[in-house]
């Protein structure tokens, strides 16, 4: 008699979350075409969603291919070109991924002329890239001290 007792009480709270998520919003996920919790989507600037499972594998589709500039990793809605912030990616990616993304970024990223130039730490075993601003800046020449080995050049 508990058990079936158990039984039902179980049950009847299985129907009751059945009934709580029927009322909860959904959406289409427009990669995989399933409904979707809105709570478990992610949303871009664009307003368009994806569930986290299709976002989390765009993103490391396109982070491991190298594909990071804001013109690359962008919606991944045919007609849309909204770029992927770097908060979506934080909030959407594992840290190693987030991290990799960051990588490449870094590797990519080029400052404007007024900004300096980027220069690579000459130490052997340093591969930490450095903006130096540029000659004649303030009427200065610039000593360079790398944040990584502390080389200065």
């Amino acid at each position: 008699a508990e058990r079936r007792t158990a039984d039902r009480a179980s049950r009847a709270a299985q129907l009751c979350e059945e009934r709580e998520d029927r009322r909860r919003p959904t959406f289409s996920c427009p990669l995989c075409l399933e409904r979707c919790l809105v709570d478990g989507g992610i949303s871009l600037d664009c307003d368009h969603m994806f569930c986290s499972e299709c976002f989390g594998s765009y993103l490391e589709s396109r982070i491991g291919e190298g594909q990071v500039q804001e013109d690359e990793l962008v919606c991944p809605t045919a007609s849309c070109s909204t770029a992927v912030t770097v908060d979506q990616v934080r909030g959407s990616a594992d840290p190693k991924l987030f991290e990799r993304f960051l990588q490449f970024r870094t590797q990519l990223w080029k400052p404007s002329e007024d900004d300096g130039t980027v220069v690579a730490c000459p130490a052997t075993a340093c591969s930490t890239r450095v903006v130096v601003p540029p000659d004649g800046f303030f009427h200065r020449t610039w000593e360079v001290s790398c944040p990584q080995c502390t080389k200065t050049f």
